[in-house]
Formats: structure tokens, C-alpha cells, sequence
């Protein structure tokens, strides 16, 4: 089984901008957890969802809590239609969040343009999924689904040999993808860690 690599919160602590001007010389340091070099070390993270998909509320504890293992602060921002869109970036940035990762789900998968040119707009480091990093967002990171759907495929091939639904494993997806958008970290002036880079599945020149 291929390992998922390093978490939301392990790929944006690695992100290295220019402290200086940005952070402050203090801020600058070095992260464990096999991203190793120098690296400016974010303290606070949004994290985009929709609480009307009970699979986000559910999943974001558990986010929350792997963020507290690298001391990252999460917050949560809601958004329930595209109309929420501006307030929702407008609360992360009185917020003072630092980047922003944006969960999977259907309207934000529909709106991923949008959600990514404001993140750039607002200058803000974002990770989220296969489509949000194609359109323009600076990560994307989750199961890949082609696997998944293969591998699904493969048990109803074992269904209709006679074997029954009640007895087959169920099984957690083995194979995750990493998907970097150079052209969004060269306009935000971010430099992604060469062990990101060869640990990405898509690199988007």
C-alpha cells in the first residue's frame, strides 16, 4: 500500500516565501517530519468547508487535531453557497491566517477557479484537491480516484464470479496523489521544498 506522504498541514508548514518581508526574520526555522531545510513555519491555517456536508463537520476534528501535532492553528471557515465566496475570504483574512486549505466537496469542486483566484487575490498559500490545484490553486493533495474506482471494479468483478457483497473486506484507499501548480507558487513568490516536488505525483509548469 502506498503511504498518503506528508499531510495538509506538514506540505504548507514547508512552504519557504521571503521571511523578511513577510514574516519577519523570527520566523524562520527548521521543520522535522522528513521535510527538512529551512523553512518559515506558519502558525495559523484556515480551513474552508461546507457545514451543510456532514462528511466535512465530521473530518474536521480530525483535521485539527493531526495541525496541532506540527503546533498549527486551524480555523474554520464556513461556506454553504458561491455567494459566501467573498465574505468567507474576507473572515480568513481578519483572521490572519497565513494559508488556507480548502476541503473537498461538490460546490467547491464546481467553484475551484473562483475559490483559487481568490486565494490568490488574497495572497494566500492554499492546498486542496486534484481539480483545485488544475485550476489554479497551489496544492492538491487526497485519494487518487482512478485507483479507487479500479479497485472497485475489481470487487464487482468478484460479485458477479458468486461471491457475496457481505463477505468481501472493505477497504480504506491505498493511493494518494500530490499535485503542485508551480505557476501559482511563482505568482504568490513561494518556493516549494525540493522533497515536495519529488514526492509529487503532477507538476503543473
Amino acid at each position: 500500500m502506498q503511504q498518503a506522504g506528508p499531510s495538509h498541514a506538514q506540505i504548507l508548514s514547508a512552504l519557504t516565501t521571503a521571511p523578511a518581508a513577510r514574516f519577519g526574520t523570527a520566523r524562520t526555522g527548521r521543520l522535522a517530519a522528513g521535510l527538512d531545510g529551512d523553512v518559515v513555519v506558519l502558525e495559523r491555517v484556515a480551513v474552508l468547508m461546507n457545514d451543510a456536508n456532514p462528511a466535512n463537520v465530521v473530518t474536521f476534528d480530525a483535521m485539527a487535531q493531526t495541525a496541532r501535532t506540527v503546533k498549527l492553528d486551524v480555523v474554520q471557515i464556513l461556506a454553504r453557497s458561491a455567494d459566501d465566496f467573498d465574505a468567507a475570504f474576507g473572515q480568513i483574512a481578519r483572521s490572519r491566517s497565513e494559508a488556507v486549505a480548502v476541503y473537498e466537496d461538490p460546490l467547491f469542486v464546481a467553484q475551484a477557479t473562483r475559490l483559487a483566484a481568490l486565494a490568490e487575490r488574497h495572497r494566500l498559500p492554499s492546498v486542496g484537491f486534484r481539480e483545485y490545484a488544475e485550476a489554479g490553486g497551489l496544492l492538491g493533495f487526497g485519494v487518487n480516484f482512478v485507483d479507487a474506482w479500479r479497485r472497485a471494479a475489481g470487487f464487482v468483478d468478484r460479485i458477479f464470479k458468486g461471491a457475496r457483497p457481505s463477505e468481501l473486506p472493505v477497504e480504506q484507499a491505498g493511493k494518494f496523489e500530490t499535485i503542485v501548480n508551480l505557476r501559482t507558487a511563482r505568482a504568490l513568490r513561494l518556493t516549494i521544498p525540493q522533497k515536495v516536488l519529488i514526492r509529487a505525483d503532477t507538476i503543473i509548469e
